[in-house]
């Protein structure tokens, strides 16, 4: 997946390897049994949702937090490019 060799994902990827997670449950779904309207949108276009995405929860060590939301918001924001990360929301 071309996701997983971005710089954002990289970062979210190693500081995963650190040992800052201790739990992580991955779903795949399909967005149709997501209520409301906020589901994840392909583009800007109300009209344009996407079929599938991944929900991911994590457990972080306490002392690890503020590396998590750095880490994380690294992540988001390098996702939510579309030109870094054309294939992700």
């Amino acid at each position: 997946r071309a996701h997983a060799k971005t710089p954002h994902y990289k970062a979210w990827k190693a500081f995963a390897e650190t040992g800052g997670v201790t739990k992580q449950d991955t779903v795949l779904t399909e967005t149709a049994s997501i209520p409301g309207d906020w589901a994840m949108q392909a583009n800007d276009a109300p009209s344009s949702k996407m079929a599938s995405g991944v929900l991911v929860r994590v457990e972080i060590v306490p002392s690890q937090i503020c590396t998590f939301l750095e880490t994380i918001r690294f992540d988001v924001m390098g996702s939510r490019d579309k030109i870094k990360d054309p294939g992700c929301l």
